[in-house]
């Protein structure tokens, strides 16, 4: 079984810093409407802020999925990928099984979201190309694990947050140099918070953001008992793919440093992944392969902005 006391101590790391995370981030947006407006504006503000994430929620998924060009898949179509997803979704306890999407991307990725209250998991083409049934099962109990950990709705509340925070900021810093919010000593300190919010704002929703994926690498664990799946998944992902790729040196990774980055570093997922004592695998029904498609969409191409299609 997997080592419950090192699942448990990451569990309770994770949610308090997420917690702490989005503290931070709406106790900035509060502080900066309270340095514009005065105190009966703050409270406003942060009622403001979350009414608007709430009416953007619904429809982000649709527009998510439109960006990638993701169409629906059926149990006719894909029976092997439907009844992974069903699976570790039922172990998961979700009422709603998700809905499953492709994309025709040779990119190997995943994603989760919501579609008319409804979650949704996408795969892509080079996804299921690329990775066995273990990995796969791996990966999409990861996106179904942000699914039962609300990950959706805690960074779209960081989200609409950060985009409140990054609109005052040049608001606050036109005030000040108007003389709109005084010209003591203290002005220069209201004006460097002004300026500084925005890329705190950002930087603090990029933490919020690889703290939620710890999480879900968890929940993935606990729905395959597999840590050594996901684990080997990552690695696959990130490795270089291409004939070009693997001549000058390139991989999946990200080149920004870790601050910098919506998920952690490989590296640090994989160990952590490992730590985890493996369990013995649930039996899950074998994935979709990729020759498997009826009605195969139009292989992937370069897409005119240089990403695959």
């Amino acid at each position: 079984m997997l080592d419950d006391a090192l699942a448990r101590r990451h569990r309770w790391v994770n949610r308090l810093q997420s917690a702490l995370l989005i503290g931070v981030l709406v106790g900035q947006a509060a502080l900066l409407v309270l340095l514009i407006g005065g105190p009966p504006f703050a409270l406003l503000a942060v009622v403001l802020g979350l009414s608007t994430v709430g009416l953007a929620a619904g429809s982000a998924g649709r527009i998510v999925l439109r960006m990638y060009r993701a169409r629906p898949v059926s149990a006719v179509e894909a029976p092997g990928l439907i009844g992974l997803v069903e699976a570790l979704a039922g172990r998961a306890g979700l009422e709603a099984l998700p809905r499953v999407y492709w994309i025709p991307s040779a990119v190997p990725n995943a994603l989760s979201t919501w579609v008319d209250g409804r979650p949704a998991v996408a795969v892509t083409e080079g996804l299921l190309r690329s990775l066995p049934h273990r990995e796969l099962a791996g990966v999409l109990a990861h996106e179904i694990g942000h699914i039962t950990n609300r990950d959706l709705v805690v960074m779209g509340i960081a989200d609409g947050f950060s985009r409140f925070t990054a609109g005052l900021g040049p608001v606050g810093m036109a005030l000040v140099m108007v003389g709109w919010l005084g010209a003591d000593a203290t002005t220069q300190w209201v004006g460097l918070v002004l300026a500084s919010s925005p890329t705190v704002a950002t930087l603090l929703q990029l933490a919020l953001s690889r703290t939620r994926e710890f999480q879900a690498d968890l929940a993935a664990v606990e729905l395959t008992g597999d840590p050594e799946g996901l684990a080997s998944a990552l690695l696959r992902i990130e490795a270089p793919t291409s004939f070009l790729q693997r001549l000058v040196g390139l991989s999946g990774r990200d080149p920004n440093p870790s601050y910098l980055r919506t998920h952690p570093a490989t590296e640090e997922r994989v160990a952590r992944l490992r730590a985890l004592k493996p369990a013995r695998r649930h039996a899950l029904p074998k994935p979709l392969q990729a020759r498997g498609w009826a009605a195969r969409p139009a292989a992937p191409r370069l897409h005119r902005w240089g990403t695959w299609y």
